[in-house]
């Protein structure tokens, strides 16, 4: 829910992707969309606190180009998307707004081995 004005935001699954759309509590729904070539949102939940209290909704996204998740931010009033620039080696998960403006979120850090077998000779 936004919390400026009590709109719910909500997030459609669909065969043409992933969208954002606003429920005002009066008037017709409103879709959420941005403007960019390269970023996609992930078919995943938002989280209870995805919309902060300037109204930019947090969402699972990335770029066209990767599978990795990322933070991604979609400003509404700018229709612009941004991904959070991070130092972090894995995937995150259920982005969401701290009280004083900060992003929050669950980290699963990439832990990969490469093996490689040989036939044993007898």
């Amino acid at each position: 829910m936004d919390p400026r004005n009590g709109d719910l935001i909500i997030q459609i699954f669909g065969a043409d992707g992933v969208r954002l759309v606003c429920m005002p509590s009066s008037g017709p729904e409103q879709e959420n969309s941005f403007s960019t070539d390269r970023f996609v949102m992930y078919p995943i939940p938002l989280s209870a606190n995805a919309v902060g209290p300037d109204g930019r909704i947090l969402v699972h996204g990335g770029w066209t180009d990767t599978w990795s998740y990322y933070v991604g931010v979609i400003d509404p009033s700018k229709k612009s998307a941004k991904v959070v620039p991070l130092a972090f080696d894995g995937d995150t998960a259920v982005p969401g707004w701290t009280k004083d403006g900060k992003i929050v979120s669950i980290g699963y850090r990439y832990r990969m081995n490469l093996w490689r077998f040989h036939q044993l000779k007898r």
